[in-house]
């Protein structure tokens, strides 16, 4: 579920304490300079995505900067990655200066100091990473901080289309899904930042292949509720073959057609339990999630999860928590 705070909800003469108090519980701890002055305009939302955070900013021109003291108030070691979405903006870090304009991205650490500055206002999507999730030495990744990585060039290529439709669609997405598309992105960073710095790569060879798996599930969850969603399908939506298709969820020991089954179970076995989906049959929850036929969900429902669809549902109702 996203989470989406405003200054909006503050009177103008709060909005700046505000906007302080949204950015470090979002993200981390900074000194922030705004263009309005204390009734800055600027909204954020935040979407977890296992150990890994996608935050939207929206705001005004100004300044934000990650100090010493700041610093030192601090505790786990963060990575961040900015990805331009409009405007433009400036990211210093370590003696150097990058210029990002939309589709480009850069990295910083939290753990040294830093700025961006903002001449207008600006959209921009920001992928928080646990520094130890990329297990990189901080001299390769101090090698690469405040470096434009350009959104239609080598790894940027992969990384901003991903990146912005994830931020657009995690909201819709199951806490098990959003977890699962997030997983290749900390083998991408690494890939990215180690051939940046110009140094052995420290990942597996297939990173760009992750990348694109992960927008392939991605993909998938868009479409889940389209009867015709086959593997096919979605080979022929990403300009693939069946077979290489096949040979990517292969890497995860599945299958494209057993990723899109399980998927699809996931969320009738959700829906079977809420209240909002109470007054659908279970024929209907089905349809709804693209099966096309009631008695091959029944039989594959009880196959994976060892009941039949109705004597799940009862279970759940029976429960004392109930998802709404």
């Amino acid at each position: 579920m996203t989470l989406v705070r405003s200054t909006g909800d503050r009177p103008p003469d709060e909005r700046l304490d505000y906007w302080h108090e949204i950015v470090a519980e979002s993200l981390v701890r900074l000194r922030i300079s705004a263009a309005e002055g204390p009734a800055v305009v600027a909204s954020l939302s935040v979407d977890d995505l296992g150990d890994l955070r996608l935050c939207s900013v929206r705001a005004g021109g100004g300044e934000v900067v990650r100090t010493p003291r700041l610093i030192s108030a601090s505790s786990e070691p963060l990575i961040l990655l900015s990805l331009q979405t409009s405007g433009s903006s400036v990211v210093a870090q370590d003696g150097r200066e990058a210029l990002l304009r939309p589709g480009d991205f850069a990295f910083y650490d939290t753990s040294r100091p830093y700025s961006l500055g903002f001449h207008d206002p600006f959209t921009m999507t920001v992928l928080r990473v646990p520094a130890r999730s990329l297990a990189l030495p901080e001299s390769t990744m101090r090698a690469t901080t405040a470096t434009v990585f350009r959104g239609d060039d080598g790894f940027g290529r992969l990384l901003s289309p991903f990146l912005t439709g994830l931020a657009a669609q995690a909201g819709s997405y199951h806490e098990s899904a959003r977890a699962e598309l997030a997983g290749g992105i900390p083998e991408l960073i690494r890939a990215a930042v180690a051939l940046r710095a110009g140094q052995a790569t420290p990942f597996r060879e297939d990173a760009p292949g992750t990348a694109l798996l992960a927008q392939i599930k991605q993909y998938i969850e868009r479409h889940l509720d389209a009867p015709g969603l086959s593997p096919s399908a979605v080979a022929h939506a990403h300009g693939l073959s069946t077979r290489y298709l096949q040979k990517l969820f292969a890497r995860e020991d599945t299958s494209p057609a057993a990723w899109i089954r399980r998927r699809r179970l996931e969320m009738c076995r959700r829906d079977l339990t809420r209240p909002a989906s109470a007054h659908r049959t279970i024929e209907a929850v089905a349809f709804r999630w693209g099966f096309a036929s009631a008695a091959h969900f029944s039989r594959v429902f009880k196959d994976t999860y060892g009941m039949t669809p109705r004597e799940w549902r009862a279970m759940a109702n029976e429960g004392p928590d109930r998802t709404a």
